[in-house]
């Protein structure tokens, strides 16, 4: 098991390393951090080698990065242009590569989101298309593997559940192709523990927080949440596991040592 800590919704910073987090992260003693793709795209070449430089330094990892595309650039409606992407793509694929990841999701809400009135089936079909012909090329190439986010619907509305988040993989066929379990969107829509062994073939990563996006307190996991870690434990989950949480939302090393006994 590996174990990190996602950056994206933990620091107000968008567009800059967040260095005080990260070393907080690497003297909490998790294996890797899990940054927003769109924040290391804006990087620029000398601000992105002197975090190569850091995570070296903290020996911290950076297994999976997540948040693929920023509002500016959607994926889904009349005004998704995949040719248009393609440099952004190259340049996110081969930054995190260079650190090391091996997994990419995709959530990416506000570009996922459909405008209103706009056919689900074709948004469908613009997001498989997308996956086929620029996401899943790149992955082969550099060694990734593509996670399909469910978002809850608050935040976006197209690929809420995990049955949903299946039935895109399921068009797409490709076995580079995997899915994340987010505690918070699962819950959000309604999905328990029993719905892990439903899916759990195609899960490759899970992201882990407590409602209001915080940290497990002194006393533990919540019940839902507990048993949906309790329910991967049982049927042999040994992948990826991130936190992902807000600002200040608890102690770092004791939600760290609390998921290690969940899956000792």
């Amino acid at each position: 098991m590996r174990y990190g800590f996602c950056t994206n919704l933990a620091s107000p910073l968008t567009d800059a390393v967040d260095y005080g987090l990260l070393a907080d992260i690497g003297k909490a003693g998790y294996d890797y951090v899990e940054f927003s793709l769109t924040m290391l795209e804006r990087l620029s070449e000398r601000q992105f080698d002197a975090l190569r430089g850091e995570l070296d330094r903290l020996r911290l990892g950076c297994d999976c990065c997540c948040n693929m595309f920023p509002k500016s650039l959607p994926i889904v409606g009349p005004e998704a242009s995949p040719a248009s992407i393609e440099p952004y793509l190259e340049r996110i694929f081969s930054r995190a590569a260079r650190i090391g990841t091996r997994k990419v999701v995709l959530g990416s809400a506000a570009a996922r989101s459909l405008p209103g009135g706009f056919d689900p089936t074709r948004g469908r079909d613009q997001l498989t298309d997308l996956i086929v012909e620029s996401l899943l090329p790149r992955c082969a190439g550099y060694g990734m593997t593509l996670i399909i986010e469910p978002i809850r619907r608050a935040a976006c509305n197209f690929i809420n559940t995990l049955a949903e988040a299946k039935d895109l993989a399921d068009r797409v066929g490709s076995p580079l192709v995997s899915l994340i379990a987010d505690t918070t969107h699962m819950l959000n829509a309604g999905e328990t523990a029993d719905h892990i062994g439903a899916y759990f073939p195609l899960l490759d990563h899970v992201h882990v927080s407590e409602p209001g996006r915080l940290l497990p307190g002194e006393e533990g996991f919540s019940p839902a949440v507990a048993n949906i870690l309790a329910r991967l434990w049982e049927m042999g989950y040994d992948k990826t596991v991130s936190f992902e949480t807000g600002p200040g939302s608890g102690d770092m090393e004791k939600a760290l040592l609390l998921l290690k006994r969940t899956f000792a």
